[in-house]
């Protein structure tokens, strides 16, 4: 391992951390791309619990020294107004990243991959932690990551990854995903990583600033999640009125008990939407 106090740009760190030799090398390649006007999107995957957000943003403050909680974000509308207001070559950290390896078609996805498009000429350096790597669509996977770092546990020793550069983790990912078999291609190289020093920049103790933008991103992610049930609620809701607007210009007055058989509810459920249609 080795001693680091200064950035890949050497600039001083709030803090000395350790970073093994070889993912050092690495992202100093990285750095240089970003340089010459390319950004970068890493994956870091692992197990609950594994450590992969202690690498992740260990390794982010390395490539930023500026990292701070500001740079962590937790949900598709955190990314978003990150990658509209941050500074130019930022350090970009979404955590519990699970929304961007969702389905491909998905609105969060879709949302996501127009908005990395869109910042590219800022120039982001940007970390996706997520529990797993196969379950990332092709253009991620494929066509806009430029490395995996897998995290695991040596028994029950933390610490431990494995690095893919772009190559070995296309290979991976087209080799593996068929049975999700992450050994199905060996990695560049493994290494190891050490826990955060007292000092790190972010306060990731239980309850600290981390703690606690997460849980904000986590309720609101819940309330704007429209589940199944909500979205068939809030259809009916909005073409009840077209509805009743409907019968009566042909002469005619719906019940509620005969608008309820229409959508398959009982009456109540009526009465309480026509309610909400009027507030």
């Amino acid at each position: 391992m080795v001693k680091v106090n200064v950035d890949s740009d050497n600039n001083s760190l709030p803090c000395s951390i350790y970073l093994d030799g070889y993912l050092k090398k690495n992202l100093d390649y990285l750095n240089k791309a970003v340089h010459q006007n390319w950004d970068f999107v890493g994956i870091v995957t692992g197990r609950e619990g594994a450590g992969k957000t202690t690498l992740a943003l260990q390794t982010a403050l390395y490539l930023n020294y500026g990292f701070c909680i500001d740079k962590v974000v937790f949900n598709e509308q955190q990314f978003i107004e990150a990658t509209e207001s941050l500074p130019h070559g930022s350090s970009i950290v979404w955590d519990e990243s699970d929304a961007a390896s969702d389905h491909w078609a998905s609105k969060i996805v879709r949302s996501v991959i127009k908005r990395l498009k869109r910042c590219r000429k800022n120039n982001y350096k940007i970390f996706l932690v997520t529990p797993t790597f196969f379950d990332f669509g092709k253009y991620f996977a494929l066509h806009r990551a430029s490395f995996l770092i897998d995290v695991y546990a040596d028994g029950l020793e933390r610490g431990n990854f494995r690095f893919f550069g772009v190559d070995k983790m296309r290979a991976l990912y087209i080799l593996g995903k068929k049975m999700w078999n992450m050994r199905a291609v060996k990695p560049d190289f493994v290494g190891r990583f050490t826990n955060f020093p007292k000092d790190f920049p972010i306060d990731t103790s239980d309850g600290g600033e981390y703690d606690v933008k997460k849980d904000e991103a986590m309720k609101q992610s819940e309330k704007d999640e429209i589940t199944p049930a909500k979205a068939i609620t809030e259809l009916r809701i909005k073409v009840l009125p077209k509805l009743v607007a409907l019968a009566e210009s042909k002469g005619f007055k719906l019940t509620q008990k005969e608008i309820a058989d229409i959508f398959g509810v009982d009456r109540t459920t009526i009465s309480k939407n026509l309610r909400e249609c009027e507030a």
